[in-house]
C-alpha cells in the first residue's frame, strides 16, 4: 500500500497542474479532484482550458476538449465523444472545416461545438443538445411530450436537411434553426402556434414550408434570407407577420395571405423580387413601411379593404407598371388617405371591376368585385 504522504503529494501536484492550466486563484482541495483524472504531466497535460477559442462540449455541458487557435487550425478530425449508457454518439454539431473557417473569420471569439446523440431505448424520440450558449438549450424531443423548441437549439446545424416536428409542439424559439444552410424542408405539427424571431433566418436551401392551421404568429426575421423558398400559404389562424419576416426571399413567386391577418409589418416582404402579384385580404388594417419595397416583379396588387400605410415608402422601387386594384366604392377613400393619395395621384389605383377578365387570367378570385 502506498505511503499516504506520497499519495497526497502526487495529488497536490495534479491539483497544481490544473490550477496553472485553468487560472484558478487557489489550490484545488483533494475532495475537488475529478475521480476520472488518473494522471497529468507537470506542464498541465491535456486538461481542457475553458478560455481557449475552440471548445468541444458534451450534451450536459461538460467541457471535453479545448484548442488554441493554432491547434484548431491543424485539426483534421474531431475526436469521438464519450460513451454514455442509453445514447449513441452521432456527430459534432459543427464540421471541422466549418469550425476552422468560423474561427478564421472571428478572431478573438470563442466557438463551442456540441456533441449530438440519439437514444438506444427504441422509443419514438430524438435526443439532442446544442450547447453553444447555455444549459437552457437542452431539448428532449419526444412526440408525446415536447411543447417547445428552445432558443438557439439547432443554430448552425449545417448538416440538417429536413425536419418533421412532433405533435404537441406549440412554439419554435428564437434562432432555433438559424443558419441551417442545408435545410430544405420543414413540416410543422397542427399544434404549432408561434414561430419565433429569426427561427429560420439564413436557411438558404429551404424550399418548402407547410404551415399548420393552428399558427397565429410569425416572428421578426423568422424566414429572412431564405433564398430558395418559392411559395408560402399562410393559414387563416395567422394574425401577425413580423418585421422582416420574409425579407430577401428572392425566389418567392407565390404568397397566399391569411384571411385573419391584421398587420403586415415593416419590411415583411421587402426585396422579394420574384413575386409577381399579391392579394391583400380585407382583414389587413396596416401595411408597414417598406413591406413590399424592392419587389421588382410586383406588377399587380389586389387590395380588398382600406388598410393604412405605415410610411410614405411601402411599395418603393417597384415596377413602373405596378397597379392597385380596389373596390370601386373605396376609390374616394384611397384618393385622400395618408400616403395612399400619392399613389392615387399617379393613376395606379383603379377599380378592380374594370379589370375582371385580366385578374381572372392571373388567378385572382374576382367574386368580391363583380357587379360593382
Amino acid at each position: 500500500m502506498a505511503n499516504i504522504d506520497t499519495l497526497k503529494g502526487k495529488l497536490t501536484a495534479i491539483a497544481n497542474a490544473i490550477r496553472q492550466k485553468t487560472g484558478r486563484s487557489a489550490l484545488l482541495d483533494l475532495d475537488e479532484m475529478p475521480p476520472e483524472i488518473l494522471s497529468i504531466d507537470g506542464g498541465g497535460g491535456d486538461v481542457p482550458n475553458p478560455d481557449d477559442p475552440l471548445l468541444l462540449v458534451d450534451w450536459d455541458g461538460t467541457l471535453l476538449y479545448s484548442y488554441t487557435y493554432e491547434d484548431a487550425q491543424q485539426i483534421s478530425e474531431f475526436p469521438d465523444a464519450p460513451v454514455h449508457d442509453g445514447l449513441t454518439f452521432q456527430r459534432w454539431n459543427w464540421a471541422e472545416v466549418v469550425a476552422k473557417t468560423w474561427l478564421q473569420n472571428h478572431r478573438g471569439a470563442q466557438l463551442r461545438v456540441g456533441a449530438t446523440y440519439t437514444p438506444t431505448d427504441g422509443q419514438d424520440h430524438n435526443y439532442w443538445r446544442s450547447p453553444r450558449l447555455s444549459a437552457s438549450n437542452q431539448i428532449y424531443m419526444q412526440h408525446r411530450a415536447t411543447t417547445s423548441i428552445g432558443n438557439y437549439a439547432f443554430i448552425n446545424y449545417h448538416s440538417l436537411t429536413s425536419i418533421s416536428l412532433p405533435n404537441g409542439l406549440t412554439s419554435v424559439g428564437t434562432s432555433a434553426f438559424g443558419d441551417c444552410y442545408s435545410l430544405t424542408t420543414v413540416s410543422f405539427p397542427n399544434s404549432l402556434t408561434t414561430i419565433g424571431d429569426y427561427a429560420f433566418n439564413h436557411c438558404y436551401s429551404l424550399t418548402t414550408v407547410s404551415f399548420p392551421n393552428s399558427l397565429t404568429t410569425i416572428g421578426d426575421y423568422a424566414f429572412q434570407h431564405c433564398l430558395s423558398l418559392t411559395s408560402i400559404s399562410l393559414p387563416n389562424s395567422l394574425i401577425s407577420i413580423g418585421v422582416n419576416a420574409f425579407y430577401n426571399c428572392v425566389s418567392l413567386i407565390s404568397i397566399s395571405l391569411s384571411n385573419s391577418l391584421t398587420t403586415i409589418s415593416d419590411h415583411a416582404f421587402d426585396s422579394c423580387n420574384s413575386l409577381p402579384k399579391i392579394d391583400i385580404p380585407a382583414s389587413v388594417t396596416l401595411i408597414g413601411s417598406y413591406a413590399f419595397n424592392n419587389c421588382s416583379s410586383l406588377a399587380d396588387v389586389i387590395i380588398r379593404g382600406t388598410p393604412a400605410l405605415g410610411g410614405s415608402v411601402v411599395f418603393g422601387n417597384n415596377p413602373s407598371n405596378q397597379r392597385f386594384y380596389v373596390h370601386r366604392s373605396d376609390l374616394a377613400w384611397f384618393e385622400t388617405a395618408t400616403n395612399w393619395s400619392a399613389i392615387y395621384g399617379e393613376g395606379k389605383i383603379v377599380a378592380a371591376a374594370d379589370y375582371i377578365e385580366y385578374l381572372q387570367s392571373i388567378g385572382i378570385d374576382t367574386t368580391d368585385f363583380e357587379g360593382e
